[in-house]
């Protein structure tokens, strides 16, 4: 079973982010003010709890938005992070 960071960082692979900035947007997110740090969920736990992860990813591609438009605007991945 893959780690909620595997999957994580898989998706933002697969959606054309390297895989270092997939990295550096997780890391963010978790060190961020969104993520609880009393949090008894774990980015190094497998991916047991769905309505979590899909919580988690909500917040992942938020995160990659904001590097996007920061750090690449107009980068091809941006349409895959935000709805239309």
């Amino acid at each position: 079973m893959s780690t909620i960071r595997g999957k994580l960082a898989e998706y933002l692979s697969k959606c054309g982010l390297d895989p270092a900035v997939a990295d550096e947007i997780i890391n963010a997110y978790r060190d961020g003010p969104l993520f609880p740090r009393d949090s008894r969920w774990t980015f190094e736990q497998p991916v047991s709890n769905q309505t979590v992860f899909r919580l988690m990813m909500l917040g992942v591609k938020a995160e990659a938005v904001k590097w996007i438009d920061a750090n690449q605007p107009g980068h091809f991945a941006r349409a895959f992070f935000v709805s239309v």
